[in-house]
């Protein structure tokens, strides 16, 4: 029997026509050029490549530092009708397979989508941000904008309807996939540090320090906030991540990036962080873990130091957190195995280190809202972007204890927010 008989999912098992009949869209119009998703079809009328495509790649070689850009990167005109994957230009009708960067999963021509926009112009704040951070939002009971904390309570119901937890979920706001990352690390790295003072006392924290030759930044005494903790010239918390992983650019989210060349060249390395291969058998994370407790460890002279840096394991007293996307994207979309995330998920809960899933490529993409479930896993720390417009940052709320005032900032505005209820 062929492989598509047996499969229901099967392009070749699938009506096409039967779904072209059910499809009905309006057309989309933009400075009077019209396209319509449901009938639009590819065909090109004029060369891709002209005199214009050359001179604008020339500007942008001319005057923006390189990004992700090559020669070959294809010139998109900005203006024309675009109605899901298909885009008007001079020379035709051709199909995006781009997707605008993975964000194209929100139709902006919906009618509530286009509703909300509306609102926001009415309310006269589509272009006005709002820090949401020094300041608390509100408005009048009868309007339709929404604040972050609208959306907050939006994601606590769908993340608790998945996974209970003590206090719901909270979330933070940020604009992009590599900033939600880089506030699910820095919330490791806090929980991890407020909680080995809390089992093992500061003194205990001094002199790990003091043997892996940290020394406390004199300067940061004047500062009268948070006087109990004094500053020291680095950290011992150890994170984990997956080889093949994409977690962002910023250089904390790209020290757990483990999948081109291009991303660690020239980069200082992250001593502290350490790699297994995605989806591998055997539980490599637990034989990265050193089971000691961290009085067993201080007892032997340089025994620290040899576990750290001579074995590259890690004291589970020190494990801060494991970060991994459960659909690895760069790493060649590849599906997260149910029995390595249960095995992070046991260790992690021996450990007290934190689960944090990177959803940025794919919630709201595999049939659930996250992909964790499809695995069978609950998370502690959830970071989202791309199809949900916005960087979210989701945690569970007694996580938020060890957060101090200042841990973080964003400018993340409320029509943003708005944009996505």
């Amino acid at each position: 029997m062929p492989q598509h008989a047996r499969d229901p999912l099967s392009h070749e098992t699938y009506d096409l026509a039967a779904e072209a009949a059910r499809t009905v869209l309006a057309d989309v119009v933009v400075q009077g050029r019209r396209l319509n998703r449901a009938t639009a079809a590819v065909r090109l009328t004029g060369p891709v490549e002209t005199p214009l495509t050359r001179m604008v790649r020339k500007r942008y070689e001319e005057r923006l530092l390189p990004s992700t850009l090559d020669g070959e990167g294809p010139v998109v005109e900005l203006g024309w009708p675009t109605h899901g994957p298909f885009v008007l230009a001079p020379q035709g009708t051709y199909f995006d397979t781009y997707l605008g960067v993975a964000m194209k999963l929100l139709d902006q021509h919906h009618p509530r989508f286009k509703a909300m926009v509306e609102n926001l112009i009415d309310a006269d704040v589509l272009l006005r941000r709002e820090i949401a951070t020094d300041d608390y939002l509100t408005r009048p009971e009868e309007s339709a904008i929404k604040t972050p904390a609208d959306l907050a309570v939006l994601w606590d119901r769908v993340a608790s309807e998945r996974w209970s937890t003590p206090g719901g979920w909270k979330a933070f706001f940020s604009a992009s996939g590599a900033e939600a990352v880089e506030a699910a690390l820095k919330l490791c790295y806090e929980v991890a540090y407020k909680r080995f003072v809390a089992r093992h006392g500061l003194a205990t924290f001094q002199r790990v320090q003091q043997e892996l030759g940290a020394a406390v930044i004199g300067y940061f005494d004047a500062d009268p906030s948070l006087k109990d903790h004094p500053v020291f010239t680095d950290y011992p918390f150890q994170m984990v991540a997956c080889e093949g992983a994409f977690h962002g650019r910023t250089l904390g989210a790209l020290a757990l990036t483990h999948s081109k060349r291009a991303h660690k060249l020239g980069y200082p390395r992250a001593w502290n962080v350490h790699h297994v291969p995605f989806n591998a058998p055997g539980d490599p994370l637990r034989a990265l873990i050193d089971m000691r407790g961290i009085a067993e460890i201080l007892a032997l002279p340089g025994e620290l130091k040899r576990v750290l840096f001579e074995q590259r394991r890690i004291p589970k007293d020190l494990f801060a957190g494991f970060v991994a996307e459960p659909f690895q994207g760069e790493g060649g979309y590849v599906p997260g195995d149910p029995g390595f995330f249960a095995a992070v998920r046991a260790l992690c809960d021996e450990t007290g280190a934190l689960l944090v899933l990177d959803e940025v490529q794919s919630v709201g993409r595999t049939g659930r809202v996250f992909m964790a479930e499809r695995l069978a896993i609950r998370p502690d720390v959830i970071a989202t972007a791309k199809s949900m417009v916005i960087g979210t940052t989701l945690a569970r709320a007694e996580l938020s204890q060890a957060c101090h005032v200042g841990w973080r900032s964003t400018l993340t505005a409320a029509t943003r927010c708005a944009m996505m209820m």
